[in-house]
């Protein structure tokens, strides 16, 4: 097993008891559901067919530009340009 770091969280009523329920009917702690969302492929380990929610974001934004992922932070913190 790799070794944890205690972590303090902050979530609001409903997602903790989203995470209890989630974790209960799992029979898993809320850490080990915690990283089955962040960082399992859908479906892998816990055998559930519906998709990691978190992975919903990936490619929800377009920049037109083709470089933006190597280049995010020229585009986030230059100056704009008075000329655009």
């Amino acid at each position: 097993m790799s070794k944890t770091m205690p972590t303090t969280i902050e979530l609001d009523k409903t997602t903790f008891k989203n995470l209890t329920s989630m974790a209960k009917a799992e029979k898993k702690t809320i850490s080990e559901v915690i990283n089955d969302l962040l960082f399992l492929p859908s479906g892998k380990k816990t055998g559930q067919s519906k998709e990691n929610p978190l992975m919903g974001i990936i490619g929800i934004a377009s920049t037109g530009l083709g470089d933006a992922a190597q280049n995010h932070d020229t585009y986030l913190y230059q100056e704009a340009s008075p000329h655009k």
